[in-house]
């Protein structure tokens, strides 16, 4: 397997670095201050290693949703680091403090975070931590992590050990519950030296918002300087890397602002690796992985099952799968080789979205692939909407994501069905020409008695598709 030598030992200050350092000063005090300076050092350093983090930091995000109740968010927050920098690399479940969360609101605490993935071969890991908070008035909230020294010490662009800023904002506001956008990108994206890379940023809004892509400010970031220029750009959602410009084994902190067009945006913090040595990239089978951007609506409870596989044209190289954005609780299991595999299973104990993104790397280069998963309330109610269908056709964005569902179209002057279909799965768009100045009533019930089904109305409508949707009468 290829590897990019800069990243297998990423230049963290720590004890032995220190101890080092220290040895090539005079003899002269050595013996009555240097080992009692190192001892009291090294206590130091080690009691506080169970509580923060003192290894430099590799990337993460923030992003958030309200709850229903009254000014309060659920807020995901998670981090990339590395591995081992503690002692034994820890496992998937894993838990553990980090530095001091900033709400915005002159308030904050010390998140547990859970460990969600492990990259043994690329020496990683990416914690999450989910908690709510109620703030007491509308407004907009800047909410800051891990707000403290420091980036790793090999990053060009001048940002080598420099502070390291996870930033999103919260727009609370009573009348309006918006959510952000939701991201995953890898903890370290590799690309070939000498060429050009291009790299779709898998991301979603579950309100159905447009979204745009910028390059997050130098305030937002703590970065000397965010690479956006022609070695580094966007276009929509696509990340263009000029390697060529960029130059061989070198390391770059990029930061990544995602946007609705209501205000909220979540910033993606990562970084890319020019790899020393050119080599054709990994590529998933799409006969065994699913589809890029496939969509997993579910209930809770419902388990999401699937296996993935990466073949690289260098038979010599070794993949290795790695996956970010997993919710906690969600077990992945890896096994590097060529092809490179693995399976994915999730089964949710609560609502939420998430993107889930799987990466495939030689060491040198790398590709990614997504899914998103949305959890919804199920129920054995019938779910019914009411609707004037501007086009003459009603477009129910609804996925059943293993439920199946019966649905009635009702022509709410007359009473009268105009349309029904049975054991419906997946979207659903009405056949029947419909009066665009008349109202009608949407019912989906359970197709099998007992099973429940999920709904996701807002999901998948462009805007007039929304101004068409009326009411949730039940």
């Amino acid at each position: 397997m290829k590897r990019n030598p800069m990243m297998n030992n990423p230049q963290d200050i720590g004890a032995s670095s220190i101890t080092k350092n220290l040895t090539t000063r005079s003899s002269s005090w050595r013996s009555y201050f240097f080992f009692p300076l190192v001892a009291l050092f090294l206590g130091l350093l080690m009691l506080s290693a169970d509580t923060s983090f003192a290894s430099h930091g590799r990337g993460g995000s923030i992003t958030w949703t309200p709850t229903g109740n009254a000014r309060e968010v659920q807020i995901t927050s998670r981090q990339g680091w590395r591995a081992d920098a503690f002692g034994p690399v820890p496992s998937v479940g894993a838990t553990m403090s980090n530095d001091y969360f900033d709400f915005g609101d002159a308030s904050g605490f010390y998140p547990t975070y859970t460990v969600t993935a492990v990259n043994v071969a690329e020496n990683w890991m990416e914690i999450t931590s989910v908690f709510t908070h109620t703030y007491t008035t509308d407004g907009n909230y800047t909410v800051v992590s891990q707000n403290s020294c420091c980036r790793i010490s090999n990053l060009s662009g001048g940002n080598a050990d420099a502070y390291y800023k996870i930033q999103t904002e919260i727009s609370i506001n009573s009348a309006s519950q918006n959510k952000a956008p939701i991201s995953s990108m890898p903890i370290i994206l590799y690309v070939n030296p000498g060429v050009t890379t291009n790299y779709v940023i898998p991301a979603t809004d579950p309100d159905g918002d447009p979204l745009t892509y910028s390059f997050a400010s130098n305030t937002e970031t703590n970065l000397v300087a965010n690479p956006g220029s022609t070695s580094i750009s966007l276009s929509g959602s696509t990340l263009t890397v000029d390697a060529a410009v960029l130059g061989a084994n070198t390391l770059w902190a990029v930061v990544v602002k995602v946007a609705d067009n209501k205000g909220a945006y979540i910033n993606l913090d990562f970084i890319i690796s020019v790899s020393g040595t050119a080599s054709a990239p990994p590529a998933f089978d799409y006969g065994v992985t699913p589809a890029n951007g496939f969509v997993y609506n579910v209930g809770v409870g419902t388990p999401i099952n699937f296996s993935l596989k990466a073949d690289d044209p260098d038979v010599a190289d070794v993949v290795n799968i790695s996956v970010t954005g997993s919710p906690i609780g969600s077990v992945f299991t890896p096994t590097s080789g060529n092809p490179g595999t693995a399976t994915f299973s999730f089964t949710p104990a609560a609502s939420g979205s998430y993107v889930v993104l799987f990466s495939a790397s030689d060491g040198a280069s790398s590709v990614g692939t997504s899914v998103i998963i949305n959890v919804g309330a199920v129920s054995s109610t019938p779910f019914i909407t009411k609707w004037i269908p501007s086009s003459g056709h009603i477009k129910i964005p609804t996925s059943g994501g293993g439920y199946n569902y019966n649905i009635d179209v009702i022509h709410v002057l007359t009473n009268t069905s105009v349309e029904s279909a049975s054991n419906v799965m997946g979207g659903y768009t009405t056949t029947a020409v419909l009066n665009p100045a008349d109202e009608y009533l949407v019912k989906i019930s359970e197709a099998v008695p007992g099973s429940g089904f999920p709904y996701f109305y807002s999901l998948g409508l462009n805007a007039g598709e929304r101004a068409d949707l009326k009411e949730i009468v039940q």
